[in-house]
């Protein structure tokens, strides 16, 4: 799983979470050349397959964190994550999400389809996703992923909506 935070615009954090590795850059510039590269920067990643579970609440937990100790004062504060499957380790995802909706913060979620979980971007929207203006992206396979990262940024920044309602859906 690959978490991805804003925290101010035009400067964008982003920290890639993997339990198995962690990554943060700064990128200024043009909003969908950028995205593009964050998206390309994720594909170039090497695929760790994580046997042990998917640890979503721990990641979202960890980023709350990080946008609470930072010394950046966004305008918005919005938490990304994509991943191909529901969270099955603690803390619990819908534990850590209200906490993060608690203080303002708002997390967005592409669900990478796979044919064993034809319900992940319903799980996405009821366990994962919330906070003011949340919404679930559905993300057709890997190789789809680069342009989809593209779309749910400009989605989340200049707030574009370039997708069909067949593909993403507003919580609130």
């Amino acid at each position: 799983m690959h978490l991805l935070t804003r925290e101010l615009f035009p400067l964008l954090r982003v920290a890639f979470f993997d339990p198995s590795r962690s990554h943060t850059s700064n990128f200024r510039g043009q909003v969908a050349a950028k995205s593009l590269l964050i998206g390309n920067k994720i594909l170039s990643l090497p695929r760790i397959d994580c046997f042990g579970g998917n640890a979503i609440g721990e990641a979202v937990a960890l980023t709350v964190g990080s946008i609470e100790d930072n010394q950046f004062e966004g305008t918005r504060r919005v938490i990304d994550v994509s991943g191909d499957g529901p969270n099955t380790l603690a803390p619990s995802i819908e534990v850590v999400r209200a906490e993060a909706v608690r203080k303002q913060i708002t997390i967005n979620a592409l669900a990478i389809e796979r044919p064993s979980m034809p319900d992940l971007p319903e799980y996405f929207k009821r366990s994962v996703a919330g906070g003011p203006g949340s919404f679930v992206m559905k993300v057709e396979n890997r190789s789809a992923f680069a342009k989809a990262i593209l779309r749910k940024i400009l989605r989340e920044i200049a707030d574009i909506n370039v997708l069909d309602s067949s593909q993403s859906t507003r919580l609130n």
